[in-house]
């Protein structure tokens, strides 16, 4: 009976509930009075000791039994609580990684609008920079053709510090490479070469040069420049004289044949030489028109 009574007690005091605690003191209830009723009836001249009794060993197993149990509910109560605590502290730290989330989420969907408006400029800044390719494509090719066009007239002229002037444009014209084109830097060398080509074709001077006048004979002689399209000489002892001319399709200098010729000659290397008032003088000129071929 008592294993029964335990088993029903430790059933009973399990984690709380209505029905069964109630039949636990039920149970109880009737066990001690059934114990009480049945009881033979105590023999007054047997003495023996009160801790030896039946009902009193039960009674002390009873309660070390509640006792136990108690011990062990606080425990599970105290158990119970921190695992609650555990389960809260945890659904706290998934509210914050939700509030985290919504977070990132808001700040992908700006860095999402910032990387459209980026992906917009990009494609912008290409389409200028094509345009700005194209167009620097076409100065290119005009400014070529200036270099080609200066070129030639400088070998077309007057045999008058031609490999200078060259240099002027030939460093552009050697750097004729897409990748190597500086439009600023080709446009002020073309500027600069034509700004020396106008002050030569608006001057004119005298210099001394030796000079292959024909017949394997060469002779130092005083030359004047008029332009870049007059270029004349008259020997050191004054008894030639000559002109830059072309004959039979060639420049060649060619000894003047008329007496007119020659005393135009002589007046210009006077009045270049500040010894002689300006005056018009009449002289012959070969114009030769060089056509530059420019590729469409």
């Amino acid at each position: 009976m008592f294993n029964k009574i335990k088993e029903t007690i430790i059933v009973a005091l399990l984690p709380p509930r209505t029905l069964r605690f109630y039949l636990f003191i039920f149970l109880l209830l009737s066990c001690l009075s059934s114990s009480i009723l049945f009881a033979a009836p105590p023999d007054p001249n047997r003495q023996q000791p009160l801790s030896t009794t039946p009902e009193i060993k039960m009674l002390q197993e009873l309660r070390s039994v509640v006792q136990t149990l108690r011990e062990e509910r606080s425990v599970f109560y105290e158990k119970q609580q921190q695992f609650e605590s555990h389960i809260q502290q945890k659904h706290d730290d998934l509210a914050d990684l939700d509030s985290q989330l919504s977070e990132l989420r808001a700040q992908q969907e700006h860095l999402d609008q910032d990387l459209a408006q980026i992906e917009q400029d990009v494609s912008k800044l290409t389409s200028e920079l094509q345009s700005h390719q194209t167009q620097q494509a076409q100065w290119q090719k005009s400014m070529e053709q200036w270099i080609r066009r200066g070129l030639i007239s400088v070998d077309a002229g007057i045999p008058f510090r031609q490999s200078q002037r060259r240099k002027l444009l030939a460093p552009q014209q050697e750097a004729a490479a897409p990748e190597s084109f500086n439009a600023a830097e080709t446009l002020g060398q073309i500027w600069r070469f034509f700004q020396e080509e106008m002050r030569l074709a608006q001057s004119g001077e005298t210099y001394t040069q030796s000079l292959d006048i024909g017949d394997q004979r060469i002779k130092y002689a005083q030359i004047f420049r008029l332009g870049h399209l007059v270029l004349g000489y008259l020997t050191e002892d004054a008894q030639e004289t000559g002109l830059w001319l072309t004959q039979n399709g060639t420049k060649q200098w060619q000894h003047t044949l008329t007496h007119k010729d020659d005393r135009a000659v002589r007046d210009a290397v006077e009045i270049l030489n500040r010894r002689q008032e300006p005056k018009f003088i009449s002289l012959p000129l070969s114009l030769q028109i060089e056509r530059v071929r420019t590729e469409e």
